[in-house]
């Protein structure tokens, strides 16, 4: 038995649908609605778009640059 909810027959058509009209593939909708929703918090778009936009913000820091050794730095 895979883990977490199966999803019903009803659910699988509705995002087989919204794919189909976003000319998308039903694995990206599966895959954002599962990113960006949680056990007991329903996927919102409003929550989505946040959590993309902090996702894409943060960025990866050397860890040379985060260091306060400015000996190493200057190697």
């Amino acid at each position: 038995m895979p883990k977490g909810r199966l999803i019903t027959l009803y659910e699988w058509e509705k995002k087989k649908w919204i794919a189909k009209k976003l000319n998308r593939d039903y694995s990206i909708i599966k895959r954002e609605i599962k990113r960006n929703s949680e056990k007991y918090l329903p996927y919102n778009a409003k929550i989505a778009q946040s959590l993309s936009e902090k996702r894409a913000r943060r960025t990866n820091i050397r860890k040379l640059d985060k260091s306060r050794n400015v000996e190493l730095k200057n190697l």
